[in-house]
């Protein structure tokens, strides 16, 4: 049996791999991230990439913004039920952040 990749997937809604990657992570844990954390899985410092990335996925509604603390915000990843359910597929993130 292999495993379920669902980062083609991802892509296919207009993501590069690297956000795609991301996405998949964050749908197979608690679906909600900090702007830091995809930060961190990129290994970059706060900056255009974070923005362009969470900017796309705003406008795709593929997550929503929720109050955090005093101006900060958290998010909810909020893919397409058309992809098939992510929690429940084993998919691992990068072998450095398991």
């Amino acid at each position: 049996m292999s495993a379920f990749d669902p980062i083609p997937d991802i892509e296919r809604l207009g993501y590069t791999p690297r956000e795609a990657g991301f996405l998949a992570l964050v749908a197979t844990h608690s679906g909600f991230f900090l702007r830091r954390h995809f930060n961190h899985y990129l290994h970059k410092e706060d900056g255009g990439l974070a923005h362009s990335f969470l900017t796309k996925a705003l406008k795709k509604k593929h997550v929503q913004l929720l109050p955090f603390e005093q101006r900060r915000f958290s998010f909810s990843c909020l893919l397409p039920h058309s992809l098939p359910p992510l929690r429940n597929q084993g998919v691992a993130g990068p072998p450095d952040q398991e």
